[in-house]
């Protein structure tokens, strides 16, 4: 936590450093989490901002072993090839990621690849098929109520001299519903949706359980909920969702941290999700 709440005020070198422990001993440990692949893009653009490559490259190669472990499992051969374009700065990699991921019902891993392959494009000079890229990941990000990486699209397409009609509509927050809450309501609800109290939320977060309670009276109205047991069915509906599995399925998967894709919201970064339980590395599903 304290590794994304770094990353979440902009402090860069505190999220690797407080991250890579964890990553450098993945293969000697059990720990699940360096192994999700909906972390793996976010982790190489952390990487790549704050110059550590080592960070950066390892992550690629977790990447591919996971993909190598798992042979045939489309996200996993996705986000490898994502991974792999990411740290070389490689368009044609990042090409090729997008043509596996597009048939993969995973929408954030789609749009963080259309995202970064977008960016390519235009650094190369290809404005048009950029453009396209960008749109379809500007749209994506909106759909699935990442805020911050639609609006992050939407400056980048500002600054080739695009506008659209449709980010009047989709930059206002909501009133109500998941795309409603705020970055620090989104960490909230993941911390009390995993059974923490207030008390050990605000010790978590470094803030007051008073404050705490103000974030639960707001999310608990945004989601017209009344109960923690309410907001713990409806964030497992919502991985559930984002993640393309039934609420059953998802049940066996480690909820800690919750989806992705909440996530990528409160680190400002395009996330990627996918499905299958994770046991060092490999998955028994597609």
């Amino acid at each position: 936590m304290q590794g994304w709440l770094a990353a979440a005020e902009g402090d860069v070198a505190q999220a690797l450093a407080a991250l890579g422990p964890l990553l450098y001993t993945a293969r000697d440990g059990r720990n699940w989490w360096p192994w999700w692949p909906g972390w793996m893009p976010m982790f190489v653009r952390m990487a790549l901002a704050g110059g550590d490559a080592r960070f950066a490259e390892e992550v690629a190669a977790i990447a591919g072993e996971g993909a190598a472990r798992n042979p045939g499992v489309t996200t996993f051969e996705g986000l490898a090839l994502h991974t792999r374009g990411l740290v070389h700065r490689d368009r044609q990699l990042l090409q090729k990621a997008a043509d596996v991921l597009k048939a993969v019902p995973r929408p954030t891993a789609r749009a963080a690849v259309a995202d970064d392959l977008g960016r390519a494009l235009l650094a190369e000079g290809h404005r048009e098929e950029g453009i396209a890229h960008l749109d379809r990941a500007w749209q994506l990000y909106h759909d699935i109520g990442i805020r911050t990486s639609m609006l992050s699209v939407q400056e980048v397409l500002r600054g080739a001299g695009v506008r659209r009609v449709q980010w009047a509509t989709g930059a206002a927050r909501p009133a109500s519903g998941w795309q409603a809450l705020t970055r620090a309501e989104l960490a909230v609800t993941r911390l009390i949706g995993s059974g923490l109290t207030n008390r050990a939320v605000a010790d978590d977060l470094g803030l007051s359980p008073n404050t705490i309670g103000t974030h639960v009276r707001s999310i608990f109205a945004k989601l017209g909920i009344h109960s923690r047991v309410q907001l713990a069915n409806a964030l497992h509906r919502h991985d559930a969702e984002l993640s393309g599995q039934s609420p059953r399925e998802l049940r066996a998967e480690p909820t800690a941290l919750g989806s992705d894709g909440a996530f990528a919201e409160f680190v400002d970064v395009g996330g990627a999700s996918t499905s299958g339980r994770i046991q060092g590395g490999k998955t028994n599903r597609r």
